[in-house]
């Protein structure tokens, strides 16, 4: 398997500017509840969700940029999706978040300090 990886700019980042994986998966997994809620009552259940599905066999914090991630929940919730099933609804959510969210991830070591700058890298696999 072939990764690309490409540098695209530097951030800097504070303790507020970021959203861990844990936190971002839990405010995921509540916004598809509150979805499902929205179009089939009757098959709504909490279950956490997992955003991440690559395993990059190495021990690291994965966060996100919260302001992105936090918009693009709103934009999850304030979509209309035309589903048929929960699972279609499923299906949708999860194709709006990978194409029309700009994500953006940030790979941190264990214990590293979380402010100052970074050279911000995109993995492609």
């Amino acid at each position: 398997m072939l990764n690309l990886i490409s540098c695209v700019k530097n951030q800097s980042i504070n303790d507020g500017s970021l959203i861990s994986l844990n936190d971002a998966e839990k405010e995921y997994s509540a916004v598809i509840f509150t979805k499902t809620t929205e179009y089939f009552p009757n098959y709504a259940f909490y279950f956490l969700f997992p955003l991440e599905k690559v395993d990059f066999r190495c021990h690291r914090d994965i966060h996100y940029d919260k302001s992105d991630f936090r918009k693009c929940m709103k934009n999850i919730l304030l979509s209309n999706f035309q589903s048929r099933t929960p699972d279609e609804l499923l299906s949708r959510i999860e194709i709006f978040k990978d194409t029309l969210c700009d994500l953006k991830k940030i790979i941190l070591l264990k214990d590293s300090i979380t402010k100052g700058e970074l050279n911000l890298c995109e993995i492609n696999p």
